[in-house]
């Protein structure tokens, strides 16, 4: 779903800027959804490199994508998570995307981003599915186990190269007294 941030995510946006806009990020990469770019946005006002890549887009989820809960779009959503974490990442929802399918775009992206001997520190702006399937690249966790990951909205995930971990931060939001799910 292509939608901008509400007002808790254009104060969490706030917050994450003014928590770490001090760090020296050699690149931003941003999905082609508006919302990261309006995450970005006081990033993106630096002389820093930037780049869109929807190959880190959220995952598609079809016919369901953008519609509002009910009791269809629950059981549905429900059955294709539970089919996923059986390991059957093949399942896509109607008309949308498998883990697999999703797995093959970041699994492209992060081979790029590897290649490039110039980005020490990245800043990459993603979505739920899409960041723990990075995470599942990064240390080699079967993508049936990728809900093991926390998520918040905004939350920073650091990455140490050749370290196995990955380190979920909310600080940001703690410290700007904004709330966070």
């Amino acid at each position: 779903m292509n939608a901008p941030l509400n007002e808790a995510g254009k104060a969490q946006a706030k917050s994450f800027f003014e928590y770490y806009h001090h760090i020296p990020f050699d690149h931003l990469y941003y999905s082609a959804l508006v919302r990261t770019k309006e995450t970005l946005a006081p990033f993106l006002s630096l002389p820093l490199p930037a780049t869109e890549d929807a190959r880190i887009d959220e995952i598609n989820w079809g016919h369901y994508e953008g519609r509002p809960p009910s009791e269809d779009t629950v059981r549905h959503y429900e059955k294709t998570v539970g089919k996923w974490r059986r390991g059957e990442t093949h399942t896509k929802p109607e008309g949308g995307e498998s883990l697999d399918e999703l797995w093959h775009r970041v699994n492209d992206f992060m081979n790029d981003l590897h290649a490039r001997q110039d980005i020490n520190t990245a800043l990459i702006c993603s979505h739920g599915r899409t960041i723990k399937t990075m995470l599942c690249y990064l240390t080699g966790t079967p993508l049936s186990r990728m809900d093991h990951f926390p998520h918040k909205n905004t939350s920073l995930y650091i990455f140490e190269a050749g370290e196995p971990t990955a380190q979920c931060s909310v600080d940001h939001l703690i410290a700007g007294g904004v709330s966070y799910l």
